[in-house]
């Protein structure tokens, strides 16, 4: 049933070969090592004490935090108790002092227990969750979420977004940026009910899910701040012009209204410094030193324009930043550029 298989330092018994999906006895994704990768990196830059695997499946993610990183002081939770006895069994594989929970998260989340680091990583979304790791955040605390539920976040499933994240998406050449921002903008509203703020610190799109590391701040100064920076992205589709706006009212373009997403957080996505010696994905370290909303998708500008012949993206990045403004890749599309040059301008350049 478990056969014994690596991930970084640590050895675990995980599920035989099969298809990845909740019916596993104990789930596990290897396709998800990067994801936790990244989580040793954020935690190895930020040192939090105390530290929670809160869905932890076979308790990979748990067991490299203590065995990759500083931090002696983790726990590890999961709802289903054969994971739970899986988890106890890998900390003694790797001689390791695991605290390990078979409770509800949310239960867990209010019995008065503090975290400077929770990793929700569910089998879908994180919403159900949100509220309460927000309760049990230290000041300056980490609350790391993610969501492969991107069908909803990325505007497929315009009403699921609604029910679930409180926000319209938008399904268009930019819109898993706007399914970040809007997944965001659901935590901090969470957490601005008990007066904390979450600003988010550093964020990844990769194939099947969306990641966000959020910073909670424990002050009603900091949530009202916070609450400043969610908004509404307005976008033409005949013109692919982008413009963000604090209230919901349509702007008028191409004789038409704007297509409105939101509400969604509208300012940074990483900390420069966290960012600045990061090679896991690439693009990350340049675009992070860029504080727009959204990007430009360069096929799809070239097929809006007529333009039979696409430039070099990097080509256009030069000529962008010849003309005095900040320009990059991003990871987030290939075949895109993140700019502060104004959209008429751009157009010119493509």
């Amino acid at each position: 049933m478990y056969r014994i298989a690596d991930e970084g330092s640590v050895k675990l018994y995980i599920p035989e070969e099969g298809k990845i999906s909740k019916k596993l006895p104990v789930f596990f994704n290897p396709e998800m090592k990067l994801n936790r990768d990244i989580a040793l990196y954020i935690i190895g830059k930020l040192k939090p004490e105390r530290c929670l695997d809160a869905m932890a499946g076979t308790g990979v993610r748990a067991l490299r935090i203590l065995k990759e990183t500083s931090c002696t002081n983790v726990a590890a939770n999961d709802l289903n108790p054969e994971a739970a006895k899986l988890i106890k069994r890998n900390a003694e594989l790797n001689n390791l002092d695991l605290e390990v929970h078979n409770q509800d998260l949310n239960v867990l989340l209010r019995q008065g227990q503090w975290f400077d680091y929770i990793d929700i990583d569910p089998f879908g979304s994180p919403v159900y969750h949100m509220d309460s790791a927000s309760i049990a955040l230290r000041n300056n605390g980490i609350l790391a979420i993610t969501a492969t539920d991107l069908g909803c976040l990325y505007g497929k499933f315009v009403n699921r977004c609604r029910l679930r994240y409180s926000s319209v998406p938008l399904n268009c050449h930019f819109g898993n940026e706007l399914g970040i921002r809007i997944m965001v903008q659901k935590a901090q509203c969470d957490a601005a009910k008990h007066e904390k703020a979450l600003f988010p610190i550093f964020v990844h799109a990769t194939r099947h899910y969306v990641r966000a590391y959020l910073r909670c701040l424990n002050s009603s100064s900091f949530a009202n701040r916070m609450m400043k920076g969610i908004g509404y992205m307005q976008y033409c589709p005949k013109c692919l012009r982008q413009i963000t706006s604090t209230h919901p009212l349509k702007e008028k373009c191409c004789g038409n209204d704007m297509l409105l997403a939101g509400p969604m957080w509208l300012g940074h996505l990483w900390e420069e410094k966290l960012a600045e010696d990061f090679g896991l994905i690439k693009h990350i370290r340049e675009e992070s030193k860029i504080h727009t909303v959204g990007y430009h998708h360069i096929p799809t500008f070239c097929k809006k324009y007529n333009i039979p012949e696409i430039k070099r993206i990097d080509d256009i990045i030069e000529d962008v930043k010849s003309k005095g403004y900040l320009a990059s890749r991003t990871h987030f599309e290939p075949q895109a550029v993140r700019t502060d040059m104004p959209h008429g301008e751009f157009v010119k350049i493509i």
